[in-house]
C-alpha cells in the first residue's frame, strides 16, 4: 500500500510539472504601417522557429504560440526593405508591435 501511495504521489508531481514546462508560450500582434497606408499582404516571420502569418486587410497580424524570451521577427513587404525587430515574448502576454516602413 505504502508503495502504490508513492507512486500516485510521483504520478501527480509529474503530470503537474510537465504542463508548466510546455506552457511556456506568448503571442505577438501588431499592424504594419507604411508612411501612408496599413500594408496588406506583409509577411512576418519568427525567425527562430519559422511560424509567421501575413497581414490581412487592414495591416493587422497575430501569432500565437511563440516560444517565451528574446525573439527577431522578420518583416518582409513587396517593394519594401525587409526589417528584422527584436521582440521580448513573456508567458501567456501578448507583445504588441506596430512596424512603420
Amino acid at each position: 500500500m505504502r508503495k502504490l501511495i508513492n507512486y500516485l504521489i510521483c504520478l501527480m508531481a509529474i503530470l503537474w510539472a510537465v504542463p508548466s514546462a510546455y506552457g511556456q508560450k506568448g503571442q505577438l500582434k501588431g499592424t504594419v504601417i507604411s508612411s501612408k497606408d496599413r500594408l496588406e499582404g506583409v509577411t512576418v516571420i519568427i525567425e527562430k522557429s519559422k511560424i509567421g502569418t501575413v497581414t490581412n486587410l487592414d495591416g493587422y497580424f497575430e501569432i500565437s504560440n511563440i516560444d517565451t524570451g528574446k525573439q527577431q521577427v522578420k518583416i518582409d513587404y513587396m517593394g519594401f526593405k525587409s526589417a528584422l525587430l527584436s521582440v521580448y515574448i513573456k508567458e501567456n502576454e501578448t507583445f504588441d508591435a506596430v512596424k512603420f516602413f
